[in-house]
C-alpha cells in the first residue's frame, strides 16, 4: 500500500509527464489503474 507521500509523488510525476510540452521530458500517452494496482 502507497502512503500519503508516495501517492503524492506519483500523480506529481504523472501530470508532469501528461501535460509537459518539452522535448526533455518522456511524454506520457497512456496510463492506466485497476482495482488491483
Amino acid at each position: 500500500m502507497l502512503k500519503r507521500s508516495d501517492s503524492a509523488f506519483f500523480w506529481e510525476e504523472r501530470n508532469i509527464m501528461a501535460f509537459s510540452n518539452s522535448d526533455w521530458i518522456v511524454k506520457l500517452h497512456y496510463a492506466f489503474q485497476d482495482a488491483k494496482n
